[in-house]
């Protein structure tokens, strides 16, 4: 019973073709009892020389068989099942990319250890509470890459996150609207008309915010910022001691624009 209760059909409306089936079989029927009724007509002392005893006898009747392939042949095409196969359709309408700064301000320290490390382990805590749908991950400074395609295996998406630094981008900088703009073409390539962008990033100037704004409008593309820093900012620290400096010789210390 409990076998029972779990079949269900992948294309049930072919059940609607037994329908024709009954009607056809029915007419089959009232064909079969009218044909050959010579005996209504005729004496029966007269009907043996008039037809014979083998043409007054009726032929097998087939009806059983047609109607049993009918229905096999209805049951077969409507996919019986016992088991369900989860579909795609809702993970693909749920697709979130993330985009993070790799800009060499993210490795200020005004967010201990640093802001790219409370990036990271916010990006993990997310991916750790999201259970449905498809995520990609977008890693950009001067230039834009796209690290993970949009997939729903978030632990290889965890897995690169520690890995990815500020020292590793072949061009420094801060080119948000590239960014934005490979994030929704990576989801227009995957079919996804709606999604969400999460963009983590200390600081995005008026030109690149105006760039974006341009970007999004049209795309079905939902837009959250994710700020990291502190108005007091802190300064950049060098690979090879030291902090990074401007042309004055004077160090420099990014601020997080809340506003902005």
């Amino acid at each position: 019973m409990n076998e029972l209760s779990q079949l269900h059909f992948m294309r049930p409306e072919w059940l609607w073709a037994l329908v024709p089936a009954v009607i056809f079989i029915f007419l089959l029927w009232r064909q079969r009892q009218n044909s050959g009724g010579w005996s209504e007509v005729i004496a029966p002392d007269l009907l043996p020389f008039l037809v014979g005893d083998n043409t007054a006898s009726r032929g097998p009747n087939l009806l059983p068989f047609i109607m049993l392939a009918w229905l096999l042949a209805v049951l077969g095409a409507a996919g019986p099942s016992w088991k369900k196969i989860p579909q795609p359709i809702h993970q693909k309408q749920d697709a979130m990319v993330l985009v993070l700064d790799l800009s060499y301000s993210m490795k200020a320290g005004d967010l201990a250890p640093s802001r790219l490390d409370r990036a990271r382990q916010k990006l993990l805590d997310l991916l750790q509470l999201r259970k449905e749908g498809q995520t990609g991950l977008i890693a950009y400074a001067g230039d834009s890459h796209i690290v993970t395609p949009l997939t729903d295996d978030n632990p290889t998406i965890a897995n690169l996150l520690p890995v990815l630094s500020p020292d590793m981008m072949p061009v420094p900088g801060s080119n948000t609207p590239a960014a934005m703009a490979q994030a929704i073409d990576l989801m227009h390539s995957a079919g996804v008309s709606q999604g969400q962008i999460i963009l983590v990033t200390d600081g995005v100037d008026e030109d690149a915010r105006i760039a974006v704004q341009k970007l999004l409008k049209g795309s079905g593309m939902q837009l959250s910022v994710l700020g990291v820093g502190t108005a007091t900012g802190a300064p950049i620290p060098l690979s090879r001691g030291g902090f990074l400096k401007d042309d004055s010789g004077t160090i420099v210390i990014p601020t997080l624009n809340q506003s902005a």
